[in-house]
């Protein structure tokens, strides 16, 4: 099953405060293997084609979290700020499932899992 970017961007936050964790608890094992988490999602995340014209702001996001937690934190982000940011999509992919639950013959809109299926 295809996840909708929402539903990236929500699972690849979760793996970010999993690093952010073993950051504050100064465990570099966990956070290191944390990390090669994130950057593989990451990885997955922009190679996959629906989100070509999302890229530009995954990449943004990409180097704000690699930054927080691998770099000297010049945006001056918190684990809870990108908490926040993470949860948000979760939210929306959590509104957008349970609305197709409730009306599956209504059309997917932005970020849903078949938004890019080959008709714009």
């Amino acid at each position: 099953m295809l996840l909708s970017l929402d539903e990236q961007l929500a699972n690849l936050g979760t793996d970010v405060a999993r690093a952010a964790r073993a950051k504050e608890g100064g465990d570099t094992a966990r956070l290191t293997s944390w990390l090669a988490v994130v950057r593989a999602e990451f990885d997955l995340t922009l190679s996959d084609p629906r989100w070509e014209g999302d890229r530009p702001e995954i990449e943004r996001i990409r180097l704000v979290v690699e930054d927080f937690l691998d770099g000297p934190n010049t945006n001056g982000s918190s684990a809870a700020a990108l908490d926040e940011f993470f949860v948000s999509f979760a939210l929306r992919a959590n509104e957008s499932r349970r609305s197709r639950r409730e009306h599956p013959d209504r059309p997917t809109g932005p970020g849903d899992i078949n938004r890019h299926d080959g008709e714009e």
